[in-house]
């Protein structure tokens, strides 16, 4: 099986999962697969934080009910929002809650979706945990993508293998060696693992944040 048949696969499983969440508790952190509201927004304040996000063009990957929309709008952030997912029910309700922001379905992997797009900032919350089977070359090949799409920053988290406890059926990914990968692109980079046990949040950018060289 190749990697990409591999990733195909994955992403069936996964819609199927979010699915059956989705049916069972509608819009909330639950359907999302979080352990908590509470958690959910700690990790949306990580990978946002002193980003320049007023009036920047944002893409949320695997965005599903936009609940980073709601927190950049709560925060008063001010912004182009664009979200992409595999569910279309997720986006169908997200489109309702928010009618102006621009929603997109399918893979982030799919050389047909955002083909041409640029943004100022992209950003992927719990993306990376559902996908045990193959999962560091998927997120490898991600990570590329979604840093083709950024004129300027790159954040995302995912499950640490230093976590004291892992959950069988989830994917963990080592810090160092996603680190290592990041540095490949950018060596303007940030990782942090100092917020919750089991993630870690790594940041990329193009120029100095603040200012270009």
């Amino acid at each position: 099986m190749t990697d990409q048949d591999r990733a195909l696969r994955e992403e069936h499983r996964t819609a199927d999962h979010y699915r059956t969440l989705w049916h069972t508790h509608g819009d909330s952190h639950r359907a999302l697969d979080w352990g908590s509201r509470e958690s959910q927004i700690r990790r949306f304040a990580v990978l946002m934080d002193d980003m320049p996000l007023h009036g920047c063009r944002l893409l949320d990957v695997g965005c599903g009910l936009a609940h980073l929309a709601d927190w950049l709008e709560q925060e008063g952030h001010v912004l182009e929002y664009t979200g992409l997912d595999l569910m279309p029910e997720f986006l169908a309700h997200a489109s309702r809650r928010h009618p102006t922001r621009r929603f997109i379905t399918g893979s982030v992997l799919d050389p047909q979706i955002l083909a041409d797009a640029r943004f100022d900032v992209v950003v992927s919350s719990g993306l990376f945990y559902s996908y045990p089977e193959g999962g560091n070359s998927w997120m490898q090949a991600v990570v590329n993508r979604m840093w083709q799409w950024t004129d300027g920053a790159l954040a995302f988290n995912a499950l640490s293998t230093w976590a004291p406890m892992q959950e069988p059926n989830e994917s963990y990914a080592d810090p160092l060696e996603v680190l290592r990968h990041c540095a490949t692109l950018t060596s303007r980079l940030e990782l942090r693992h100092d917020y919750h046990p089991r993630d870690f949040t790594v940041r990329l950018w193009r120029t100095r944040q603040g200012g270009s060289e």
